[in-house]
């Protein structure tokens, strides 16, 4: 059953890394920070309202700390992968 344990925590870095990233718009070669603010426009977009897109913002970064602190121990402070 460890292996079990192991994939599961493999998927969930890696999810997290994916939201991390803005959603993989943090792999883009060029001006990944600006690329990056598409799917937060796409939010602001689909979400009726500010209270909604507060709390919806707060757990995409709470969901996100793992990958970031992955990002930042693979690469050294501010990896431009992160986007979020």
């Amino acid at each position: 059953m460890t292996g079990g344990k192991k994939t599961k925590r493999g998927f969930t870095l890696a999810a997290s890394r994916f939201v991390a990233s803005g959603f993989g718009t943090g792999y883009f070669p060029v001006v990944p920070g600006t690329v990056g603010t598409l799917p937060a426009v796409f939010l602001w977009y689909l979400v009726p309202s500010d209270p909604i897109l507060a709390v919806i913002g707060a757990l995409l970064l709470l969901l996100s700390l793992p990958g970031m602190r992955s990002f930042t121990e693979e690469e050294g402070p501010d990896p431009s992968k992160i986007v979020v």
